[in-house]
């Protein structure tokens, strides 16, 4: 968090924290935006319960739904990627298999186990795991586990 404020500050030509070093106050989410570039110039704290929750039923024709917490909108960065989530797959879950179409998603398992579909190859992936499906291939994965949520990390980026 402090470098996060040094920066803001060394931007806005300060260049101390106050003698304790403290930020004071905890409500802050935006710091500055450069609005003649539409280009945010310093960082964004966004918080936990700001997050967007949507729930996907049947999720590319897949079982059950999938919840999908959007860490960052695209509007809330300059990188050209579509989606910047994490995916949470109860026991019984899956996304279907779909393909990509000028774009690509990186996907890190950071909880359980998935069984993955890579171009119609089944891999089983495990916590700390991760696959790419790059534009024109195809990929689908499920929860592996009968009794705890798969919970992976999603990132669609944009060609």
């Amino acid at each position: 968090m402090q470098y996060v404020v040094m920066k803001t500050m060394l931007m806005k030509g300060l260049h101390s924290l106050p003698a304790d070093g403290m930020l004071r106050d905890e409500n802050i989410r935006f710091f500055s935006m450069d609005r003649e570039m539409n280009r945010r110039e310093t960082a964004m704290i966004k918080r936990a319960e700001d997050m967007v929750k949507l729930y996907n039923e049947h999720m590319r024709g897949g079982d059950g739904t999938v919840e999908i917490i959007r860490y960052l909108e695209p509007e809330e960065f300059n990188g050209n990627a579509k989606m910047i989530a994490k995916l949470v797959l109860k026991p019984g879950c899956s996304i279907g298999e779909h393909t990509h179409e000028g774009e690509e998603e990186i996907i890190c398992i950071a909880k359980g186990n998935a069984e993955y579909n890579d171009n119609g190859t089944m891999v089983t992936l495990h916590e700390g795991d991760s696959c790419v499906c790059l534009g024109g291939q195809t990929h689908g994965i499920r929860n592996a586990s009968d009794t705890e949520n798969l919970e992976a990390f999603a990132v669609i980026l944009l060609y």
